[in-house]
């Protein structure tokens, strides 16, 4: 694991925010918030970084793979999001990795994680996401 994941995933550990992006060792993103709106805040500043979230299913891997993130830590990853960075040769880690991201009320798959399953490219999820097409 490289220095700057661990700085992100200690700083990301530190509960002020629910994503944390390190590059060269210095943080160069970090937001919080619910659902994908703390990563999307923080875009445009992860190429190269590493970068350690609260929740990473495969709508966020896509998008963090689409922005040119190094390396991916998840307090929570999904099989389908670490499908998705394994499949691009992104280094991942996880503190726990589940089937699917739930949504809020645990009732059933989340509307980010179902919309991007059916989504093989990166490109995809970010013309969906945020270009909103």
């Amino acid at each position: 694991m490289s220095a700057d994941l661990r700085l992100a995933k200690q700083l990301l550990a530190s509960g002020t925010h629910t994503i944390v992006a390190v590059k060269a060792g210095d943080t160069v993103a970090a937001a919080s918030g619910p659902g994908l709106a703390p990563l999307l805040a923080v875009f445009d500043r992860l190429h190269g970084a590493a970068v350690a979230d609260r929740a990473v299913g495969r709508a966020a891997a896509l998008l963090l793979l689409h922005a040119g993130a190094a390396c991916v830590h998840g307090l929570v990853l999904s099989e389908p999001g670490r499908a998705a960075l394994e499949q691009h040769g992104c280094p991942a880690s996880w503190d726990r990795l589940v089937p699917h991201i739930r949504n809020r009320m645990g009732t059933g798959l989340c509307p980010m994680e179902e919309r991007a399953l059916g989504m093989g490219a990166p490109a995809e999820a970010y013309r969906a996401f945020v270009l909103r097409e």
